[in-house]
């Protein structure tokens, strides 16, 4: 997968090839938070992400919580007849990464930015954080 910068979309990613997209969502989100719209075989999710950001490294940090985009994935809009419905297993070994280099396209899209990014896919056990990946 190849994301680039998304000619038409100031804010967003997109692989041309596969027609994956991801759009980021800023009305009305909490300031510690990245919310997106990805389109993965030809499902529309949201995709919520505790962020933070170090200025003086330019780190940039998303931490995703898996059990959350599973069930956004499993709501999310499918606009094909035939809905694509992975096993877990198969949406942490395909969807997973596809998120992950989309969020890193559309943060390093700009030229001569050099930025970190540092993304994290986790699973809650109560109050405790477990990674998944």
């Amino acid at each position: 997968m190849v994301f680039v910068k998304d000619p038409h979309n100031v804010f967003g990613a997109i692989d041309p090839d596969r027609g994956y997209a991801l759009v980021r969502i800023f009305r009305d989100v909490p300031q510690d938070e990245a919310w997106f719209e990805f389109v993965f075989e030809g499902v529309h999710f949201q995709a919520r992400a505790k962020y933070s950001v170090s200025r003086e490294e330019q780190k940039f940090t998303y931490v995703f919580d898996v059990s959350q985009l599973e069930s956004f994935f499993r709501y999310g809009t499918s606009h094909r007849t035939a809905r694509y419905n992975p096993t877990r297993e198969e949406f942490r070994a395909v969807v997973l990464p596809a998120l992950r280099d989309a969020v890193v396209a559309h943060v390093t899209r700009r030229p001569g930015r050099d930025s970190n990014v540092e993304i994290r896919f986790v699973e809650y056990e109560g109050d405790n954080e477990s990674k998944a990946f």
